[in-house]
């Protein structure tokens, strides 16, 4: 047999350069597995060094200005996985079906999956769905990310606590006893620097609205808590407006030219009213008493208060009315007095005769 030059050239390289890396053993077993630094080689190529000078390591040189380098591993159908250096200077994790890049590596650092310009240090991209799944086999061990400032400072995590069964933001501390951030528990129910929050939201502290205030249930919005502010007042004076002739049928009384509006700002407020004028009437007819009371909208009665009467004809008495209204929404209202006579009717009823200073007072409170 011949052997060239190029190959004597070769293994006399191969025999010197093993000698200055201390490795001295090449052995090419009957399987045909190669061991270099050793005589039982359990691969097809197995380098084992001693640790000192020459640590174990397969370098690929390439010189070429625009060439790639890289490392193929195939299986037994022809399928194939590249892990390759580009001339940008990348490391490329790609598979030989359909030419994909899967990993990306730039000589900065940045790790890029589905993407060669990772933009930061992990930067994930798909066409449809991203996503990062991270599991444990334990049933009571968290799973979690935690992030570092200053090196080595834990500023907080976000993760699963699988023993509380909790989804967790935290902020510094320990993962599994702090308190300090979110939970979200199995039922939906959100708690802030609450461990397990036993209604939809929780809040061990303060809650402050800087802007809208808060909307409730039956669509109103509450801007100031109530039992914080002061009552709202609203008052109407000069009364008198005229005489109307009442029936044994509820009748308005003139106090206002057109009507008496006022505002209910909160839904779980209630109103008082409270009227305090003299009240006039001229005869009876078939009648021996009128009954005066307070209404809003022209058919709400009140929950609670009382009734003003007048038993004697052609006089003006002090009448003080006390109402309560407790389910009125909010919004604009109207509020007006109301009289009846007992059988009959009743001729001349006026409101403050005389105009000495009657008054309709409503007060909205909690």
């Amino acid at each position: 047999m011949k052997i060239s030059r190029t190959t004597c050239i070769f293994a006399l390289a191969m025999i010197w350069g093993l000698a200055y890396a201390q490795d001295t053993t090449m052995t090419v077993t009957a399987t045909g597995n190669m061991g270099v630094g050793t005589t039982n080689p359990v691969a097809k190529l197995h380098i084992i060094s001693d640790g000192g000078f020459a640590a174990p390591q397969l370098e690929l040189n390439q010189t070429g200005n625009a060439a790639w380098t890289n490392i193929r591993f195939r299986n037994q159908t022809g399928k194939f996985w590249d892990i390759a250096e580009s001339p940008a200077d990348e490391l490329r994790f790609y598979t030989g079906t359909g030419n994909v890049d899967v990993m990306t590596m730039t000589a900065a650092g940045n790790i890029g999956i589905g993407t060669l310009l990772p933009s930061g240090r992990l930067h994930v991209h798909t066409g449809d769905l991203t996503r990062a799944d991270f599991s444990t086999a334990s049933e009571s061990s968290p799973v979690f990310l935690r992030f570092f400032y200053k090196s080595n400072i834990q500023g907080g995590a976000v993760g699963f606590d699988s023993d509380e069964n909790l989804l967790k933001l935290i902020h510094g501390g320990n993962f599994n006893t702090s308190t300090k951030g979110m939970v979200i528990s199995s039922n939906g129910n959100v708690g802030v620097n609450v461990a397990d929050p036993l209604e939809k939201l929780q809040v061990n502290g303060t809650v402050y609205s800087s802007n809208g205030g808060f909307k409730f249930p039956d669509g109103s919005v509450q801007t100031s808590a109530a039992g914080v502010h002061s009552s709202n007042y609203t008052e109407f004076v000069s009364l008198n407006k005229g005489d109307v002739t009442v029936s044994t049928n509820w009748t308005k009384l003139k106090t206002a030219n057109t009507t008496h509006s006022f505002t209910k700002n909160f839904a779980d407020s209630k109103i008082e009213v409270y009227v305090n004028s003299r009240m006039k009437l001229d005869f009876y007819l078939n009648a021996s008493g009128l009954r005066i009371k307070v209404i809003v909208d022209a058919a709400t009665e009140p929950d609670f208060g009382n009734f003003g009467s007048i038993r004697s004809p052609q006089t003006d008495e002090f009448l003080s009315i006390y109402t309560v209204f407790e389910n009125l929404n909010a919004g604009t209202h109207t509020i007006s007095l109301w009289g009846k006579a007992n059988s009959g009717s009743v001729t001349g009823v006026g409101v403050d005769p005389g105009g000495w200073g009657g008054k309709i007072m409503i007060k909205e409170t909690w």
